[in-house]
This record gives C-alpha cells, structure tokens and sequence, in this order.
C-alpha cells in the first residue's frame, strides 16, 4: 500500500473533507493522527470505521489556535507512533462579514485556527521529520483566497496567508527531503458546501466551467498524490482543484 508504516496527522479529521482525507489515507495503510476540535463523537466514529478496516487511528482533541495544544498532540502523536511522515492542515473556520461591519474579534478567530494553526502544526512536526528527512506536508487552502469574495474578508487572508507560508516552508526543507504543497480547493460538494442556500448553490454551479462542484474523492487522489513517496519533486506548489473556477 502507498503509505504502508507511515503515520498521518491530520487536523479538522471528525467531519467533512477532514474525515475524507483521513479514510482515504488509512485505506492506504497509514496509521493516523485523527485532531479535532469539538466533536470528539465524530472523531471516534472515523477512528472506529478505521479500525474496522484492520487501520490504526489515535483521536487527539486539540485547539490548533493554541501553540500549546499543537504542541502536546505533536508529543503525543510521537509517543505513540514514534514519528510523523504526513501533515495534512486541513482545520478551518470561516465567520463572515463585510469588513467594516466584521469584529475584531472574529478576524482574530479565523486568523488563529487557519493560518497560526497551519503554522503551529507545521511548526511542530518538522523537527522529527527533518531528524528523519522526510515528510510531506499539504495545506488546504482556498480559491477564496486567491480571488477574493464578498464578506470574507478574514478568511481570504487566512487563505492567502496560507499559501504565502506554503511557499516559504517549502523552500526551508527542501534540502532535507521534505515537502510543502498546497490544495486551493474550489466548491466541493461536503462540508461548507452542502450548507449553502440552493440560490447560492446555482449561482457558483454556473460560474465553474465544468459545471458542478467536486467530489471528496476527486480532492483524496490530489491529496494521496501529493503525499506519495514519488511527489518527491513538487515542493511550494499551489494545486488548483475548482473545476476551472480559477486557473
């Protein structure tokens, strides 16, 4: 299997395209890091339906806003597994708002969890994979931040700020064998994407070329893709993945 002995963080993995990614890289043999934030009943169910396919999962409840609790789930995802090959930053959180109308508080709060919480778990995990030199780190990002919409202002920086941090991670350990990439995810159908009211739905549906929004398992295979072994000379990349939305 293409991860076989390998272990997974991924963060944002009880629910939506998180628990997606997880599945599909524990279907492949990786023994993974399940983080969440919340609902720690989601994550036991993803860890549950692993262990039904012979995998191995560990749930870690952590805030990835806090450097401290990234930290602790790092220490105990190596004390368990003894190492970390794949990353996926895939928490997110989205509060919208025009600007002049957006809190403070609320930028702060998307600011922390999506682009800090890319940093701190990024952070944490490079120096076993540098010891090891290995690694493959994805971040999720979002054509949001690439052309900008409406009211979201906080998460557009996020977004943008995360591909900023891809590009400049990616060229720190380039030498020493791992890799920094990044999905900018278009419209997909899970998650924020089945909330949207059915006008919005329509409305986004005719502005993508191919007409429709993607699947989780068309996101899994650029996922296993970048993670592979043999993606071993694609570094700082931005892989659009929006049917045509953004090229």
């Amino acid at each position: 299997m293409l991860f076989e002995n390998q272990v997974a963080i991924v963060t944002g993995a009880s629910r939506g395209l998180g628990r997606s990614i997880s599945l599909a890289l524990a279907g492949e043999g990786a023994r993974l890091a399940l983080v969440y934030r919340q609902s720690a009943d989601a994550a036991r169910a993803v860890q549950a339906e692993i262990e039904r396919q012979d995998g191995q999962a560990l749930v870690i409840q952590a805030d990835v806003s806090s450097e401290q609790a990234v930290k602790a789930m790092v220490e105990q995802v190596l004390a368990a597994f003894g190492k970390v090959d794949i990353l996926i930053n895939g928490a997110g959180l989205s509060l919208d708002g025009v600007t002049w109308r957006l809190p403070a508080e609320s930028w702060h709060q998307v600011i922390q969890t999506n682009l800090s919480g890319t940093f701190h778990c990024t952070k944490y995990v490079l120096p076993s994979m540098r010891a090891q030199k290995y690694g493959r780190i994805v971040n999720v990002t979002s054509v949001v931040g690439q052309t900008g919409v409406p009211g979201t202002s906080a998460y557009a920086a996020s977004k943008a700020g995360i591909i900023g941090f891809t590009r400049t991670s990616a060229v720190e350990v380039a030498k020493v064998g791992i890799t920094v990439n990044a999905v900018a995810l278009g419209y997909i159908d899970e998650g924020m994407g089945r909330a949207l009211p059915s006008e919005v739905h329509d409305r986004i549906v005719g502005a993508i070329p191919l007409g429709r929004f993607g699947t989780p398992e068309e996101l899994n295979w650029v996922i296993r893709f970048l993670c592979a072994p043999s993606a071993s000379y694609i570094t700082g990349s931005v892989l659009n993945v929006n049917g045509g939305l953004y090229g």
